[in-house]
């Protein structure tokens, strides 16, 4: 796997797909969804490790984010919007989301280096 394209979702992006304006984007947030999302496209699988070792917490406190936080991923061939509709219909996802707690985000993709079309997806929320 290469990291053929990667993508960073804006702020505004966002808000429109929450109908909310209670986040704001974080460049600590986004560099954690991304290299999230750069080591599932490497592994062609979703985790949310970076390695033996190396869970979510470790990675997002290596980012410079403190506290609570926590994190969506995905992979697939669909778009922003569909990925939302498929983490809103998700109790989980949803939650997280919608937490008010979470004031900050990082929303980023990679693309598959074998197909363009497919993206793994990280989205890291914290405070």
């Amino acid at each position: 796997m290469s990291n053929a394209a990667t993508g960073v979702v804006g702020r505004q992006a966002w808000r429109i797909s929450r109908r909310s304006a209670h986040q704001r984007g974080s460049r600590t947030a986004k560099g954690a969804a991304l290299q999230q999302s750069g080591y599932m496209a490497r592994g062609d699988r979703m985790t949310h490790s970076t390695g033996w070792g190396k869970g979510f917490a470790l990675r997002v406190k290596g980012n410079g984010i403190a506290g609570a936080a926590a994190e969506n991923i995905a992979e697939g061939r669909f778009d922003q919007q569909k990925l939302f509709d498929i983490w809103m219909h998700s109790a989980g996802h949803r939650r997280n989301m919608l937490d008010p707690h979470f004031t900050r985000f990082g929303l980023a993709y990679v693309r598959d280096g074998r197909d363009s079309s497919r993206r793994y997806w990280s989205l890291v929320l914290g405070k």
